[in-house]
């Protein structure tokens, strides 16, 4: 097994190329949260099998023991992934990351597809280096197939509410506004009016003030930004940004200027990006991102789940304590019939 820094990403490149299932497996995604998007105290570390069949990037903690091996995400990732086509060596590379270092009692590995072989496998690889495992639930994402499908019919699958909504507050913004809806602006330009919007939003300050912007370049820099901004009267009220890879269109970030909510600025400017992905993109799924916020519900109809394995090592006193609890758990989820692997 070779144990790659974040400066080494960039040999993953050709197996991303191949073998990246999502943009957030690219190896520039992994490098963005290396630079960006990660508290102190955790670097970056990729594992990867010798002969180039599997790698999993992860961080690892740096500030004393015990130590912990964690996913490579942040709150801004939706899905974590191996980069790997073989079963075999997603086995052998979770047993040989275990092992790697003796003072690791804790590994937690959100994000993943618990559907996919590299799950399972993973589960048996932590086992094989001795560790208790689990599988538990991290977050749930709302999407829509729309192959070959048009707006008029992506519209006509919502719900009157949100159709209703749209037509509604376009019509009396029209009314007593000059409304205008900018989609091709330079990518520095959008960051600005981006940051103005998102300034007078209801959001709270980003936890990674530079990761936003670096996502932006790089997206724009791989050809999957996809970026629009509301005017009202000469002024930025609603901006958003999706990434579209490998036929999936996220909408990753929006934000709206609160005095203006009565109108929905979010919703119509939603309903734009929406027209011009379907009508532009040749798109299999339009995805709403990581959460099960209910207003998600009104633009997408399928929910799949992301879910995470936690793994500990019982050979000290406080990982035999947690191993026994996760043994106890896994038994009663095995009975109860919860167990995924």
């Amino acid at each position: 097994m070779r144990i790659l820094r974040d400066r080494d990403l960039d040999q993953l490149k050709d197996a991303a190329g191949r073998l990246a299932p999502s943009f957030f497996s690219l190896p520039e995604w992994f490098v963005l949260i290396a630079q960006h998007g990660l508290e102190p105290g955790w670097q970056v570390q990729a594992y990867a099998d010798e002969a180039g069949r599997a790698a999993l990037v992860c961080v690892v903690s740096t500030d004393g023991e015990p130590r912990e091996i964690r996913a490579c995400i942040n709150p801004y990732t939706c899905a974590y992934d191996w980069l790997g086509d073989s079963a075999q060596a997603v086995r052998a590379t979770a047993a040989a990351m275990a092992r790697a270092d003796k003072r690791t009692q804790t590994i937690l590995l959100p994000g993943l597809d618990p559907h996919a072989d590299s799950f399972a496998q993973t589960l048996v690889g932590l086992k094989d280096a001795g560790f208790a495992a689990k599988p538990y639930f991290a977050w749930g994402a709302w999407y829509q197939p729309v192959e070959g499908m048009d707006f008029g019919a992506y519209l006509a699958g919502r719900p009157s509410a949100l159709q209703n909504t749209w037509r509604r507050k376009s019509a009396a913004l029209k009314k007593g506004h000059r409304m205008r809806i900018e989609t091709g602006a330079d990518v520095e330009d959008f960051i600005r009016s981006y940051d103005e919007v998102y300034a007078r939003s209801w959001k709270e300050p980003e936890p990674f003030p530079l990761f936003m912007p670096a996502l932006l370049r790089l997206a724009a820099s791989l050809g999957a930004l996809r970026h629009g901004v509301l005017f009202v009267d000469e002024k930025p009220v609603a901006a958003q940004f999706w990434i579209v890879w490998q036929g999936q269109a996220i909408i990753f970030k929006l934000a709206y200027d609160k005095d203006w909510n009565k109108f929905s600025p979010g919703t119509l400017l939603t309903m734009h990006m929406a027209k011009q992905v379907l009508e532009n993109d040749s798109v299999r799924e339009l995805n709403f991102g990581r959460g099960d916020d209910d207003y998600k519900k009104l633009w997408m109809s399928k929910r799949r789940e992301r879910w995470g394995i936690e793994a500990v090592n019982p050979r000290s006193a406080r990982g035999f304590v947690r191993a026994a609890k996760l043994t106890a758990a896994r038994l009663r989820d095995g009975f109860s019939g919860k167990l995924r692997t």
